[in-house]
C-alpha cells in the first residue's frame, strides 16, 4: 500500500463509536477495543487510562487489553470522562482527539448507560536513511542521532548503521527533526567528526527532516566530516569511587574509579563533572568547563566536599513558612541538558555537589515564588516564578539560598462555552505566561481541564503578562499555536480575582 494511501487511511478519526451496550444495573459501563489502525489486529497488553472530571478535579481508573484487545471498565458513576490508549512503539490517542497531539475530547456517562468504543492506534514514524564516505560507499557502525528541531536541539533517539552503512531510526512522534551522526575514529587514524544531514556541521544550517505517523522517511544521507578527534584523561583525587561524567551539547559519558579516560571527541565546549563521597559519606566531588582544541591528558579533579546549602523560605515580611506550604527543588544542569533532582530542606544545612544547577519553587495556592536569591546575591524579584532559574555551585563553599514567597497570589477563574452557550466540559484550558514587551513566553503554560459545568479556575498566579486560551486543538501548545489560537492577554496584579469567561476555540 502507498504512503499516500496509509496517510489517507490513518488521517480518518481515531476513534469509533461503534454501538452502546445494553445498561448496567445501577452503575455505567464503558467498554472496547484496541487495535493497529493500518492492520485492523487487536493489541494486547495496551495501556487504557479513564479519567473523571469531579469538579475542578479529576479521578483516574487504568486497565490492561487483553490477548484479544479488549478493555472493560464498570461500576462508573454518572459524569465526564477522558479515554486515553498506548502501546509500545505507538502514538498515544485520546479519545475524539482531532489529531496525534490534539486533546481528547470528553466522554458523558448518564446512570446506568454503557458505550463500547474502538481506539484505532497509530504506530510511530521512522527516519531511514545512509551514512556514506567519500566514495559512496557506507560507513558501518557509526552512531546516528534524531534530534528534536529545537534551540538547542533536543536528542529524542539514537541507531546505529549497520555493515552497509545502512541505519533506522524508530519510535518518532511526527515532527520536525535535525539527524546527525556521531564521532568515530577510524582505522587509519583519521576520524569522523559529528556531521547533519546534508555536509554541515552548524545546527543553524542544518536541513530538516519531517517525520509522519505510520511512514518512514527515506533517504536521509549523511557524510561525515573528517578530522582530528581528541582524548581526555585524567584522575580523581582522592581516587575513591567517583563518577566522571563528561557532557557536550551533543553528548553526554560517564567513567567509573578513580582513573578516567574518553576518546574520539571532536573539538568544542564540555563540562567535566565528578561526583562521589567524602570520608564522612557526604557528597563531594568538581566541576570544570573546557574547551578541548587538542588531546588533554593529565586533568586532576579534586573531589571536595560539596558547597554547604542552607535554604530558607519566607514571606516577603521575613516570616517563615511551613515546608509542607512549598516544593523546592534542584536539579543538576550541563551543556547536554537536564539531569538528576534534589529537594533540599529548609532550615537544615544541606550538601549540594558542585556543578551548575537550577532551582524553582512550588508554593501551594495561597502564595506565589516572589523571589529567589542565588548564591553570592541578594533575594530579588524572579523575572517569572514558573521558570527554573540557574545557580552555580563552589566546592567547599557556603551559600545561602533564599525563597521568597508572597501571600498575594492572584486567580483566574471563568468558564468556557460552546458556541450555543451550552457548558463545554472537560475543555483543556492553557494559561501562558509573556513577556509585556515582546510578547514571548517566558515560562511553561500552565494547565487545567474545564469541569463538568465549563468551569475553571487557576489559583496561586503570579503577577504579570498572560495569554489564555481553550481549545481541543491542541494537546501542548508551543509559541506558534498559541499565537495562531484566538487567546485573550491577561495583566495580572498582585493579589487580585479575575474571572474570565471563554468561549471554546476552534481553528478554522
Amino acid at each position: 500500500m502507498s504512503s499516500n494511501s496509509r496517510r489517507a487511511r490513518g488521517g480518518t478519526s481515531s476513534f469509533l463509536l461503534a454501538a452502546a451496550l445494553a445498561p448496567a444495573l445501577g452503575a455505567a459501563a464503558l467498554r472496547g477495543s484496541i487495535v493497529d489502525n493500518f492492520s485492523g489486529r487487536p493489541l494486547a497488553r495496551a495501556l487504557v487510562s479513564l479519567e473523571q472530571l469531579q469538579g475542578l478535579g479529576v479521578k483516574k481508573l487504568a486497565t490492561r487489553t487483553s490477548s484479544a484487545g479488549s478493555f472493560a471498565f464498570s461500576s462508573l458513576g454518572a459524569g465526564v470522562y477522558l479515554l486515553t490508549a498506548s502501546q509500545v512503539g505507538f502514538a498515544t490517542c485520546k479519545y475524539g482527539q482531532k489529531a496525534w497531539n490534539a486533546p481528547g475530547t470528553p466522554i458523558v456517562l448518564e446512570q446506568e448507560a454503557a458505550q463500547f468504543l474502538q481506539i484505532r492506534l497509530r504506530r510511530l514514524g521512522g527516519i531511514t536513511g545512509v551514512i556514506w564516505d567519500e566514495n559512496d560507499v557506507g560507513f558501518p557502525h557509526v552512531e546516528v542521532v534524531a534530534c528534536k528541531a529545537t534551540r538547542p536541539p533536543k536528542i529524542a533517539a539514537r541507531a546505529r548503521s549497520d555493515d552497509r552503512g545502512v541505519f533506522r531510526i524508530g519510535e518518532l512522534e511526527p515532527g520536525e527533526y535535525l539527524v546527525r551522526s556521531g564521532a568515530k575514529q577510524l582505522e587509519d587514524g583519521a576520524g569522523l567528526l559529528p556531521t547533519f544531514h546534508q555536509e554541515v556541521q552548524r545546527v543553524e544550517e542544518a536541513r530538516v527532516v519531517e517525520v509522519h505517523l505510520e511512514e518512514d522517511t527515506p533517504d536521509v544521507i549523511v557524510r561525515p566530516a573528517f578530522g582530528k578527534l581528541f582524548r581526555l584523561s585524567g584522575t580523581t583525587a582522592p581516587p575513591g569511587p567517583v563518577t566522571v561524567t563528561l557532557s557536550s551539547d551533543v553528548m553526554r559519558v560517564t567513567s567509573e574509579g578513580g582513573a578516567f579516560r574518553f576518546d574520539g571527541l571532536p573539538p568544542g565546549p564540555y563540562e567535566i563533572h565528578a561526583a562521589g563521597r567524602d570520608f564522612r559519606g557526604t557528597p563531594a566531588g568538581d566541576w570544570q568547563e573546557l574547551r578541548l582544541d587538542r588531546d588533554l591528558e593529565g586533568l586532576v579533579l579534586s573531589v571536595r566536599r560539596g558547597a554547604d546549602l542552607r535554604l530558607s523560605v519566607e514571606t516577603q515580611d521575613g516570616a517563615p513558612v511551613d515546608s509542607g506550604k512549598v516544593r523546592v527543588a534542584l536539579r543538576k544542569k550541563d551543556l547536554y541538558g537536564e539531569g538528576e533532582e534534589v529537594s533540599p530542606v529548609s532550615g537544615k544545612e544541606n550538601v549540594i555537589a558542585p556543578g551548575r544547577w537550577e532551582i524553582k519553587a512550588w508554593p501551594t495556592p495561597e502564595y506565589y515564588a516572589w523571589g529567589i536569591g542565588a548564591p553570592g546575591r541578594r533575594s530579588r524579584r524572579l523575572p517569572h516564578a514558573d521558570r527554573w532559574e540557574e545557580i552555580r555551585i563552589s566546592p567547599l563553599s557556603f551559600a545561602r539560598v533564599e525563597v521568597v514567597l508572597s501571600a498575594k497570589p492572584a486567580v483566574v477563574r471563568g468558564r468556557v462555552s460552546r458556541s450555543l452557550g451550552e457548558p463545554a466540559a472537560g475543555t483543556p484550558v492553557f494559561l501562558e505566561a509573556i513577556d509585556s514587551g515582546t510578547g514571548r513566553r517566558i515560562a511553561e503554560p500552565r494547565f487545567t481541564y474545564a469541569g463538568t459545568q465549563g468551569e475553571y479556575r487557576f489559583s496561586g498566579v503570579p503577577p504579570g503578562q498572560y495569554r489564555i486560551v481553550s481549545t481541543f486543538e491542541f494537546d501542548y501548545p508551543d509559541e506558534r499555536a498559541m499565537e495562531a489560537a484566538k487567546t485573550r492577554t491577561l495583566v495580572i496584579t498582585e493579589g487580585s480575582d479575575n474571572p474570565v469567561d471563554l468561549d471554546l476555540y476552534v481553528r478554522p
